[in-house]
């Protein structure tokens, strides 16, 4: 709750939104990576998906590795 007489930050959290892009771009990455690799370790169906796509949660050591993750679409 903010005081009387704080400024309103136009940001919800100042210390990430205000990350220079390559630092943000680390982040994702890194949060990325976390996810494939949970999914890869504990369901049967990604793990596969992932083989088939050659894919293994290291692989992903850059922004541009993401692209190579296969998509999983509702139809």
């Amino acid at each position: 709750m903010k005081s009387k007489g704080q400024k309103a930050s136009p940001y919800w959290n100042p210390i990430l939104e205000t990350l220079p892009l390559e630092e943000i771009r680390e982040l994702q990455v890194k949060k990325f990576r976390r996810i494939v690799k949970w999914a890869y370790e504990r369901s049967r169906f990604h793990r596969k998906l992932y083989q088939e796509a050659g894919l293994k949660p290291g692989d992903i050591r850059s922004y541009d590795d993401i692209a190579k993750v296969p998509k999983v679409e509702k139809p």
